[in-house]
This record gives C-alpha cells, sequence and structure tokens, in this order.
C-alpha cells in the first residue's frame, strides 16, 4: 500500500510539475471471475466455477504526453453466485442452494497508448497492475428439501486460509468518443488467494465497461 500511494503522489507530482493534461473518469461495468483451485499434490483435484462481478469506480487520466497517458483509479466491486441443485440420495431426492457474495476494492494502476482516428474519437490500448482487497466474502448453503437446513461459512474468519490480498495482471483496449469511452479487456490474478500449503487458488477473468469523463 505504502509503493501504491507513492507512485500516485509521484505522478501527480510530475502532472503539476509538466502542467499535463489530467481527466476525472466515472466507470461501471461487468467483470466475471473465474475460480480455479487445485487441492492435494500429485493427484490433484481441480475445480471451476465462474462468480458473475460488477463493477463501480472512478479513475485520474494523466496525459503525460500526446499519446502516452497513466491511469489511476479506485472501484468498488462485488461477486456474487447462486447455484440451485437436485441430487439424487439414492432412494430420494434432495435439493440445496448455495448463495457466494464477495465485496472487493481495487486499485488500477494503467498505461495508456491513445491513437487518434478522427476529430473526437481515438483507440487506446492499456496494460498495467491492480492490487484488490477483498472486504468481505461469504458462502450461504441451504438444504430446502426433504429437510430443511441452512450453513453460512465465512471467507475470511480467524479460522480461514483465504486471502484477502491479490494482484492482477490487466491489458485492455479503450475507444474514446468525445466524453464517452468503452472498454474491454482481461485481468489475470497473480497471486494464490489460499494460505493452506494443500491447496492453490487462482482467479482470473474478462471485463467490459463504459465511462463518462468530466
Amino acid at each position: 500500500m505504502k509503493k501504491l500511494v507513492t507512485i500516485a503522489a509521484l505522478l501527480l507530482a510530475l502532472s503539476v510539475s509538466m502542467k499535463v493534461q489530467a481527466q476525472l473518469n466515472l466507470n461501471i461495468g461487468f467483470a466475471p471471475e473465474r475460480v480455479h483451485s487445485s487441492i492435494g499434490g500429485d493427484k490433484a483435484i481441480d475445480t471451476t466455477y465462474w462468480l458473475a462481478g460488477f463493477f463501480a469506480g472512478l479513475n485520474y487520466k494523466i496525459q503525460v504526453t500526446e499519446q502516452v497517458g497513466v491511469t489511476i483509479g479506485a472501484q468498488y466491486r462485488m461477486n456474487v453466485r447462486n447455484v440451485s441443485k437436485h441430487i439424487y440420495e439414492g432412494s430420494y431426492f434432495s435439493h440445496y442452494v448455495v448463495r457466494e457474495r464477495q465485496t472487493l476494492v481495487d486499485l488500477p494502476i494503467m498505461v495508456h497508448y491513445d491513437i487518434p482516428l478522427g476529430p473526437k474519437f481515438s483507440l487506446s490500448p492499456f496494460v498495467g497492475p491492480m492490487l484488490s482487497f477483498a472486504i468481505s466474502g461469504s458462502t450461504n448453503s441451504e438444504l430446502t428439501y426433504p429437510h430443511n437446513q441452512s450453513f453460512n461459512d465465512d471467507w475470511y474468519d480467524k479460522n480461514s486460509t483465504k486471502s484477502r490480498f491479490n494482484v492482477y495482471g490487466m491489458a485492455g483496449l479503450e475507444a474514446i468518443y468525445n466524453r464517452i469511452n468503452v472498454f474491454v479487456g482481461y485481468r489475470m490474478g497473480l497471486l494464490d488467494l489460499d494460505k493452506s500449503d494443500l491447496i492453490n487458488t487462482r482467479v482470473s477473468g474478462a471485463f467490459v465497461g463504459i465511462g463518462h469523463s468530466f
């Protein structure tokens, strides 16, 4: 966190000293997340599932040169998953519902290269890291038939091995028209999100969004 603050301060100081252009941008979008876990050693058991993700945030773009810009942002992200299944137990069916929810704060730092294609239109590929901190995460499992039972699991309680912190590598493309921008990209989680030596959990996913500059 100290390194991120230092980088942000240096970039802001650079923008002031060089009198470069800067823009504030509000953006929202869809960011589903793929979760892949491997349990065990040589004979590992792999599991993969998807969470639907949504985000909203602000970023500050500093135009260092005519074509190169740096974006520093902060966004709120929520991941959700709802599963409803029937299982045959041998002599009867049972039904269960699983609901998962995770909330996070993301801090992206992107380098852009702007390619003008008209008076008000440009394309801008971008790349960079994103720090992520999970505020909360939980799983609610409910057996609805033949018996009613409910179980709650806090992902980050004192007995959990799950980590709140992650670092993503990100790359994508942004299309800008006047003050409206549309962007699409991919993020890859770089850290193992389980502190247990027997479990390796990593996340990744594409994202798409729209923003407005002020």
